[in-house]
């Protein structure tokens, strides 16, 4: 049913279904108040515990984030002088996955960038014990 079908011809007011009239400022009012209330659940929720840590990438592949079910937000920084490669899941192997350069190159993700991963991610480098600053919410 459309809007018009609950207009009054007279008033050029609306009826709800249990016959109260609600003028146009009141519709518009209780439009906006619905849509606030759909997009605040859409949100994804901000975490609210970020935890730190700095493991090092190495000549292998090795663990840079374990999985994590509750995450919610990570972010990787290269704090060397070497490039790092990550894999999301799988292997980390040079010159594929996602690059961080040298001197600060970062990957961030969440939920609300639409990339978020909860699997494990592993890191390698050309050179051993290279430090990446991870930051994971929860």
């Amino acid at each position: 049913m459309a809007i018009r079908d609950n207009m009054s011809p007279a008033s050029g007011k609306m009826l709800r279904g249990d016959d109260t009239i609600l003028d146009e400022a009141a519709l518009l009012e209780a439009l906006q108040t619905a849509c606030e209330a759909v997009q605040a659940a859409a949100e994804p929720a901000a975490y609210t515990t970020p935890m730190h840590t700095a493991p090092t990438a190495g000549v292998a592949t090795g663990v840079i984030l374990a999985a994590n079910v509750n995450r919610l937000y990570a972010l990787f920084v290269n704090d060397s002088e070497t490039i790092v490669y990550l894999a999301l899941g799988g292997a980390a192997a040079l010159n594929t996955g996602i690059r961080l350069n040298a001197n600060g190159g970062s990957y961030e993700m969440s939920k609300k960038l639409g990339n978020l991963y909860t699997g494990v991610v592993n890191g390698i480098s050309g050179v051993a014990g290279q430090v990446v600053c991870v930051t994971e919410g929860v």
